[in-house]
């Protein structure tokens, strides 16, 4: 099985001195430490995404573990199937770059028919528009029904799985993490930051104490002195607050209308654009973009008021027109993108 595999296929990286197991759709093969390919037992991947059965689960759990007694070593890097991977391009406003993986998380079942805990994810920013506020963004994502129930195996049998590696042709492998492995380095500078956090914690208790000492005195006269002047402080300092928020607000407001348009100018460009045959069913604003459905006389008459409009930008109609053969009315459905005012 080792051998009709393509040559792409078979490329493992030379840094990770753990265990790679091949999950292919005739099988599962070990590649040791020295990369020496074992075939292991148990079925091939359920096309269906069902797990292994209890008793290959036996089976697979005790070679594994013979070989983790062998070895010593517990880290594995899963390869399935590259048709497993699935992968979509996601619209997020800028802001979400800082914290994608949680947004991702946060926001998975919308985007994909899966929840989050039931896949195992990736994200790579594509392109970022500044001018829209919006991040490209590629979520690519392995369902963990694909993987037949091998991971809690592996773990049972005492390894730590780490990654999934997706080799494709042309482009280096993709890896989705499965956990935060720390290499030696990084353990190391933990242990060194843990020593010197000590050491700068101890005279940090050197320099509070000392100087709270010699004052407290001090201190204790200046709060004497100080309590006849604190309510009045107090009571200034949250009308500032007050003051400041309700600014911070009017600026918030203020911006977001400059950047996505004023409803209420909207509604009033809209009410100007429309004949008094004209009436709406439905009605929806979000991201800039406007898109509303009614029943009309004369769409096109809509669609070229809207068009003279500066309000509206590219009106076109989202959905053909539909005519009403006993009333005379037709149905609309037309999009645009809303200016700024």
């Amino acid at each position: 099985m080792h051998d009709l595999l393509p040559a792409w296929f078979i490329r493992e990286s030379r840094a990770f001195d753990g265990y790679m197991i091949d999950y292919l759709p005739d099988g599962v093969m070990l590649r040791l430490p020295d990369g020496t390919a074992v075939s292991l037992p148990g079925p091939a991947p359920q096309v269906d995404g069902g797990g292994i059965p209890a008793a290959d689960q036996f089976t697979l759990h005790d070679a594994l573990t013979a070989i983790v007694a062998t070895y010593g070593r517990r880290e594995v890097i899963l390869r399935p199937n590259p048709t497993m991977l699935l992968e979509r391009e996601v619209i997020l406003p800028t802001a979400a770059e800082h914290s994608l993986d949680h947004v991702l998380v946060y926001e998975m079942d919308r985007l994909t028919p899966f929840a989050a805990a039931d896949v195992v994810f990736g994200a790579r920013i594509m392109r970022r528009d500044m001018a829209a506020g919006r991040l490209h963004v590629c979520l690519s994502l392995v369902p963990t029904a694909a993987l037949g129930g091998l991971l809690p195996v592996l773990r049972s049998a005492g390894m730590e799985p780490l990654a999934l590696e997706i080799l494709r042709p042309g482009p280096g492998p993709l890896h989705l993490s499965l956990t935060q492995r720390r290499s030696m380095a990084q353990r190391r500078a933990r242990h060194l930051l843990t020593g010197v956090a000590a050491i700068c914690g101890g005279l940090a208790v050197v320099a509070l104490v000392l100087p709270f000492a010699l004052q407290s005195v001090a201190y204790a006269r200046l709060d004497r002195r100080m309590a006849s002047v604190r309510a009045p402080a107090l009571a200034a300092t949250r009308i500032r607050q007050d003051i400041q928020g309700e600014a911070a607000g009017r600026n918030l407001i203020r911006t977001e209308q400059q950047r996505l348009g004023n409803p209420l100018v909207i509604l009033g460009a809209l009410t100007t654009a429309l004949s008094d045959d004209t009436y709406l069913t439905d009605l929806s604003l979000q991201q800039g973009r406007l898109l509303i459905s009614g029943q009309s006389h004369a769409t096109t008459a809509v669609i070229q008021a809207m068009n003279a409009d500066p309000v509206f930008m590219a009106p076109s109609f989202a959905a053909p027109v539909t005519r009403s053969s006993d009333r005379g009315y037709s149905q609309f459905s037309i999009q645009a993108t809303v200016g700024k005012r």
